[in-house]
């Protein structure tokens, strides 16, 4: 990972453009929609920054800006025109301690923008470390296409219910999995047809059922390790409780992780039956668990899979996505 991903809060806090060009049109947008306290400064505006001014949008300074402009900022975004200036600017950012974005120039900046598909609360930033806009942006039509209109609302109705799910459904990956399935079947349907009031109904009903919060299973999913990531282990890493890894794991393949799993490297002296056992132990605390496993070791554990039996409350799982169904190695 090339930049770190973070969504920042704006609102109220200072910003400055330095420049008054067209280009910068759609950053002042951005900021304008995060209730950003704009200030331009740039000797002249082009028409559409100047119909932003007369709206309020933004403060405008006709002049370019100082060092002590930059005091107090949250950010600063550059994009005179002239190379020199946009240097000296990101020099003045840089040296107030302020963050700061020159537009079409990455070795001056600190964060470049992603492309955005934004549903209300919802936001899907895409970003390619600055090497190919144009492909941030087909990957943005393509999010952009098969996310509806109303995905926000679901996220707004979601938000209503977190703190009685969380009161009624103590455990993390049982609550996950009661989220999974009542965002994903009728009741999101409902959020998105209008109908809240009848998905409210749903979700309280369903929450109020004896199996609302299921007895839950522990589940071993192991996948020997390769060169490139497959999708399967990346499905599986999205709602995994605990990964245990040889040293062969890279750090990107553990990225792919949710960022609150736990992570075990285990030492190559491991035998396969002591790795089995401990795996077995973490399971039986209903966690799902990852391994990943040069391919020597993956087909070792099958056979303590298969000479273990006697746990029923195991499900071993190899060369499986996590969402596909898959053969039970211990039942």
């Amino acid at each position: 990972m090339q930049q770190f991903p973070i969504f920042l809060n704006l609102a109220g806090r200072k910003v400055l453009v330095a420049g008054g060009g067209q280009a910068l049109a759609a950053r002042l947008r951005f900021l304008k929609s995060a209730d950003a306290d704009i200030s331009v400064f740039a000797e002249a505006l082009d028409p559409e920054l100047a119909a932003l001014a007369e709206s309020g949008a933004f403060n405008w300074h006709s002049r370019n800006a100082v060092p002590s402009d930059f005091e107090n900022c949250a950010l600063a975004f550059i994009g005179t025109g002239d190379l020199d200036m946009d240097h000296r600017m990101s020099g003045m950012a840089r040296a107030t301690g302020v963050t700061v974005n020159v537009l079409d120039r990455p070795e001056l900046s600190d964060f470049i923008m992603p492309a955005i598909v934004e549903r209300g609360p919802v936001t899907a930033a895409i970003s390619t470390g600055g090497m190919s806009p144009t492909l941030a942006q087909i990957i943005r039509r393509e999010i952009e296409s098969i996310l509806p209109a109303r995905t926000g609302a679901i996220a707004e109705f979601a938000n209503r219910f977190r703190d009685v799910v969380r009161a009624m459904i103590p455990i993390s990956r049982a609550r996950r999995s009661f989220w999974r399935e009542a965002l994903t079947g009728p009741i999101a349907d409902e959020v998105l047809a209008g109908k809240t009031d009848n998905a409210a109904r749903r979700l309280m009903q369903k929450l109020n059922r004896s199996d609302a919060a299921p007895n839950l299973q522990g589940r071993i999913l192991i996948f020997a390790t390769a060169p490139e990531i497959s999708d399967a282990v990346r499905a599986a890493l999205i709602d995994v409780d605990v990964i245990i890894h040889d040293a062969t794991v890279t750090e990107a393949m553990l990225g792919c992780a949710r960022r609150d799993a736990e992570r075990i490297a285990f030492s190559p002296s491991i035998s396969d039956a002591e790795l089995y056992h401990r795996l077995a132990a973490l399971a039986d605390d209903s966690k799902t668990i990852v391994c990943l496993v040069d391919p020597t070791l993956e087909e070792a554990l099958r056979g303590q899979a298969r000479a273990n039996t006697q746990r029923s409350n195991v499900e071993m799982v190899f060369d499986a996505p996590i969402f596909e169904s898959s053969q039970r190695l211990v039942s």
